[in-house]
């Protein structure tokens, strides 16, 4: 009788850390968001609707969502000592998007406020997971994290007239 007492209390003890370890854990999944997903609204994503597919060859962005169960943790950011914000006011219009060239550093904070003046546009940047909907008449704040070395394309994502193909610009990263 004495031995089962000590067996359970020891078994009880290693559940206990074993539980507070499992508690102290924040698990992420990975998933991926293809050409497709750029249809996801703003009203989808306040009702927690995104349209998310498997990561596949095609992919053009990842990011981490938090794995079910784990909504609750809170998320830790880590920026570089020497990465600064990076706050640009664009104007989008048809067709095109002034200032058309942004040069930033690696590891910036890009923030693009971009000032739609006539229909509705959209602006992309694929490599940077980047997809917002640029209503007529408001600024739209985008923001993002230059983390890749390199010469990339943002372009309009929503099919604006006749000058639609030629809407595009060019990020810098340094």
């Amino acid at each position: 009788m004495v031995k089962i007492k000590k067996y359970l209390l020891i078994l009880g003890i290693i559940s206990l850390f074993l539980i507070a370890a499992c508690e102290q854990q924040t698990t992420t999944s990975q998933v991926s968001i293809t050409e497709e997903d750029h249809s996801i609204t703003e009203e989808d994503h306040e009702h927690g609707v995104d349209d998310v597919h498997e990561e596949d060859e095609d992919s053009s962005a990842t990011m981490e969502v938090p794995a079910e169960g784990h909504e609750h943790v809170q998320e830790m950011v880590v920026v570089e000592a020497n990465s600064q914000v990076k706050e640009f006011d664009m104007t989008a219009k048809q067709w095109e998007f002034i200032p058309s060239t942004i040069t930033v550093n690696e590891g910036d904070t890009v923030k693009l406020n971009i000032n739609n003046i006539d229909v509705t546009h959209g602006f992309r940047i694929a490599e940077f997971g980047v997809s917002e909907r640029l209503s007529p008449g408001k600024t739209t704040t985008v923001e993002f994290t230059a983390d890749k070395v390199g010469e990339y394309t943002f372009f309009c994502s929503v099919p604006c007239g006749s000058g639609h193909g030629a809407m595009n610009g060019k990020l810098i990263v340094e």
